[in-house]
């Protein structure tokens, strides 16, 4: 065994002196342990002869120190460490004295590829063939060496266009490098410089450094922080065998927050049976670039075989000075790592690509586009957003003024937005005049619900955001700035910039307590949500709990306070905090929404400890009403796969809270959680709704799309929170919410309002109608019969851009970006004769994952790009009968899409620019369903008729 270091720190801890007669002996035995001829007896005699050394220098005026050592409580100890001294001394052959570097000569291959993640064929690349001479011209004692390499008759080997071809010599830069020279320093087991001409091609000294690089290895097992061409990394050493050991490089730090998921870096070393130096070496490096089963991998393996012949020896130097005074003069030292070039920022568009990308993205828009519209501009959202953050202010301010954007200004806007950059806000501030009186509405709103999604946005432009926000004179730009601006704080924090989030939320602290009406308490308290701070539980919460005050409005400040308290951390609901958001739930005075909320947000927070739910229970069997009682046992039992503990409640529970009355609620509230068939990347789409109702008409009702992966991580993709009030005279009362006498509740006027959330940012409140007047007004005029644009989003998933070296000496410039483009669109149709009403809500998602590699070489370049887009369909319909009393029933589906794939490689490499394209296309069609929202929404189906499917009442 070659691996003791957790012995000898064990010993180090129990004795340092032990340890230390440990190390002394190790250095005066270690010629001895090295010579196999050495017999046993010779080795414990020399064993004895050195202790008895060591303990008469450093021992022999502290006898009490010499009798601690020698005590009983030590003994054990010292049998270990001498059996392990014993046994380390694992020959490496037959004869003679290990030498890590001889003189030897080898055959040398390199080869790169790049191809499509899912395949082993169809690569493209290139392969370096060469002779490597190697010898040391100076050394010391076998732990410190100074290297001559000589590069001999390199030459570059590229693949046919056809599949099957082999490897074929070509002409390129490596013929001008007939025999190069450069050195190295090797110090225990580390190369700590390499000597090259800096006015070699960079290519080629990078190459060389990944030569040296691959001599760099330790003599015992364990890890070892090593730097080389990889970077700083974690080295494991492994023995497999007498004459075979590995090193696997791990952690490397060039691979965080890069493009790069999954890298296996390992080398075998294979030493000369007579020990006189590695006879063979065998790098592998697989390392794949943004998504395991729709990226891009790059492999790149690296062969030394020992020839026969063997070099002609240097002279041999007496110093290291000396060494260092013979070198050429044209050889400069330089650090092992690969020097750092740019990361691939993307192609730059010209303005007429520009306007035709904006064009494409604008045909998506429209209601009646097809999915394949939507594929191709979420494709082209991807080639536009880095021209975009590139661009300077003039040249955007230019191309909003052009003539044939005019058309397509919201989505510009948009796209400005989502850059996030100073030159975007200057542009778009001086161009729809955002801090004016009378601003251009519409793009202001489409350039700040865009910049609350941006995945790294200016600093001094979230400021500005901030600033506008409190200064803007109008309120419907001011609201937007301030939820911009908080949005954009949270995901600058994300990227690095935790002072900032914490500057907002100090200033929306401060203009919550100027406030002196609750709708300004419900934007700022809105805001506060978009930053996702945990710090900011104790004032969401106090602002909460003032909804049981009943006065008119403070239950929409509240219920925003509670909405952004369940975008919060979870380490954010304490059980304290939870505790109090009980009390709300149950206090009668609250709204009913309200109470829905909390309770809602409490039954998810303790499903892991769920045994509180079960005086939540009593109380509302008790108190009622049974709307609370459906939200409370369908929110359990959407949660009760997922947690074993909450699924043993019901049977801890009394008999009385399990008998059929307690489980049979009237109401029409109801929590469904539906799994959409959307699946890519690891992530499953899931619709997740919860609707609170009073006399059968609809309170409050939030439907949120979300993505899940296997950890059971969730994302929000869009979140549709819908409210009404005051709609009982088109529907009836109901006895038990609606009282009668002075206990009656004061009328409510006629209102509807809807407020989205895209990617958590929470966007400006629309309100649809205000007053009886008004719903009458629209419903006569037959406002939004047709599909109306309801929601127009872009949602950046991911953009990383890095340039990850590879141990063949050359930097892999990758991009790896994602978006996901929404669409929102909703028609109405109301009958006040037949007092029917039916709505109908379609919502076109389309996303696009772009992933890139380029190796840029002096002597060519090789690329490797896949492109996967998807563009998937929900639609929602609600028919609503309330003749006599209300029915109400809604179907949900989901239509056939197809997922799309092409994967593109391109070589040109060579003199001549040998060129190999290969392309792949797959598709992969997904099939529709219907999702199934329970057994009495189906009963109700089958006696309503679908305005667009006669046959969907059969339920799902």
């Amino acid at each position: 065994m070659r691996d003791q270091h957790s012995l000898w720190k064990l010993i180090a801890k129990a004795n340092p002196q032990l340890f230390a007669c440990f190390k002394f002996m190790h250095a005066q035995m270690r010629p001895i342990r090295k010579v196999p001829e050495v017999t046993w007896l010779a080795r414990i005699h020399s064993l004895i002869v050195a202790c008895a050394y060591y303990l008469l220098v450093k021992y022999v005026t502290s006898v009490s120190a010499v009798s601690r050592i020698m005590s009983g409580q030590y003994l054990f100890v010292w049998f270990v460490g001498v059996c392990c001294w014993l046994t380390a001394a694992v020959p490496r052959g037959d004869h003679g004295e290990l030498k890590l570097f001889a003189p030897v000569s080898y055959d040398v291959e390199t080869t790169v590829l790049l191809n499509d993640v899912t395949r082993k064929d169809k690569e493209v690349g290139y392969k370096i063939k060469a002779i490597l001479d190697l010898a040391p011209v100076w050394s010391n004692q076998q732990t410190e060496f100074f290297l001559k390499f000589d590069l001999r008759s390199p030459k570059l080997y590229l693949r046919g266009k056809h599949v099957n071809a082999d490897f074929m010599p070509y002409d390129s830069v490596w013929d001008s490098y007939k025999d190069s020279t450069f050195y190295a320093h090797w110090k225990n087991g580390e190369v700590s410089s390499i000597y090259v001409d800096p006015e070699e091609l960079l290519d080629v000294v990078n190459y060389k450094k990944s030569l040296a690089s691959l001599l760099q290895f330790q003599i015992l097992d364990g890890e070892y922080n090593e730097t080389d061409v990889s970077g700083p990394c974690v080295a494991l050493y492994e023995t497999i065998s007498d004459s075979v050991f590995r090193k696997i490089k791990r952690s490397c730090i060039e691979d965080i927050d890069s493009t790069v998921i999954e890298a296996r870096r390992i080398t075998r070393y294979t030493l000369n049976p007579k020990l006189n130096g590695v006879d063979a070496l065998y790098a592998d490096e697989l390392v794949t670039l943004g998504d395991p089963t729709l990226g891009i991998k790059a492999r790149a393996w690296t062969r030394l075989e020992r020839r026969v012949e063997s070099p002609n020896l240097p002279s041999r130097a007496n110093t290291l000075s000396i060494a260092l005074q013979a070198l050429p003069a044209a050889l400069k030292p330089l650090p092992l790592t690969l020097a750092s070039v740019g990361p691939d920022a993307g192609d730059v568009l010209s303005d007429e690509e520009l306007i035709a990308f904006l064009e494409k993205i604008g045909q998506s828009d429209i209601p009646e586009a097809g999915s394949r519209e939507a594929e191709e501009a979420a494709e082209a959202v991807l080639r536009v957003l880095p021209t975009l953050r590139a661009a300077t202010a003039q040249r955007l301010g230019v191309l909003l003024e052009h003539p044939d954007v005019h058309s397509h200004l919201s989505v510009l806007c948009r796209l400005l937005g989502l850059a996030g950059t100073r030159a975007a806000y200057t542009a778009v501030s001086e161009f729809v005049q955002i801090s004016g009186e009378d601003p251009i509405q519409h793009l202001s709103a489409e350039y700040l619900g865009a910049f609350s999604l941006a995945l790294d946005p200016d600093e001094s432009v979230v400021l500005d955001v901030l600033r506008l926000g409190e200064e803007a004179r109008s309120e419907p730009v001011a609201d937007s700035a301030l939820l911009a601006a908080a949005a954009a704080a949270y995901r600058a924090s994300s990227a690095g910039a935790s002072t900032l989030s914490q500057a907002v939320r100090d200033a929306l602290a401060r203009s919550l307590a100027r406030c002196k009406d609750d709708q300004c308490r419900t934007v700022r308290l809105q805001a506060v949500g978009n930053l996702h701070r945990e710090d900011t539980a104790d004032l969401l919460l106090e602002h909460a709990l003032r909804g049981v005050s009943g006065a008119a409005g403070a239950g929409d400040a509240a219920l925003a306070a509670v909405d952004a308290l369940s975008v919060a951390p979870e380490r954010a609901l304490t059980f304290s905090r939870l505790d109090r958001l009980t009390e709300l739930a149950l206090d009668e005075r609250a709204p009913l929404e309200l109470r829905a909320a909390a309770l809602d947000l409490v039954v998810q927070n303790r499903a892991h400890l769920p045994v509180p739910l079960a005086r939540v229970a009593r109380v509302l069997y008790e108190r009622g009403p049974h709307e609370l009682r459906r939200v409370l046992w369908q929110r359990m039992a959407a949660l009760m796969p997922e947690h074993e503990d909450l699924r043993r409640l019901p049977s801890m529970l009394k008999p009385v809270l399990r008998g059929w009355d307690a489980q049979a609620h009237s109401g029409t509230s109801s929590v469904l959680v539906r799994e959409t068939g959307w699946e890519g990347a690891g992530w499953r789409g899931v619709l997740e709704s919860v609707q609170v109702a009073r006399g059968g008409l609809l309170r409050r009702g939030v439907t949120s799309l979300r993505a899940r992966d296997s950890r059971g991580h969730s994302v929000d993709a869009l979140t549709v929170r819908v409210f009404t009030r005051g709609l009982e005279a088109f529907g009836g009362g109901d006895a038990e919410t609606s009282p009668e006498g002075e206990d009656a509740p004061p009328a409510e006027g006629a209102a509807g309002g809807l407020a989205l959330s895209v990617g958590g940012a929470r966007m400006r409140d629309v309100t649809l109608f205000n007053g009886q007047a008004e719903l009458l007004g629209h419903v006569w005029a037959g406002t939004a019969s047709t599909p109306t644009a309801v929601l127009r989003a872009l949602l950046p998933l991911t953009a990383l851009a890095s340039a990850a070296p590879l141990h063949a000496g050359v930097r892999l410039r990758t991009r790896h970006s994602a978006v996901l483009q929404l669409a929102l669109d909703a028609s109405a149709h109301v009958s006040l004769w037949y007092r029917t009403a039916r709505g109908e809500l379609a919502l076109r998602a389309a996303a696009a994952a772009y992933t890139s590699a380029t190796l840029q070489t002096a002597w060519g370049s090789v690329t490797a790009n896949a492109t996967t887009t998807v563009a998937p369909r929900l639609r929602i319909g609600a028919d609503l009968d309330f003749y006599s009393t209300v029915a109400l029933c809604v179907r949900t589906r989901t239509d056939e899409h197809v997922r799309r794939r092409r994967v593109m490689l391109a070589s040109h490499q060579g003199v001549r620019r040998h060129t190999v394209r290969r392309t792949r296309t797959e598709e992969r069609r997904v099939a529709g369903r219907t999702l199934a929202l329970g057994r009495p929404n189906d009963d109700t189906c089958r006696t309503l008729r679908s305005g667009d499917d006669d046959d969907a009442g059969a339920g799902a």
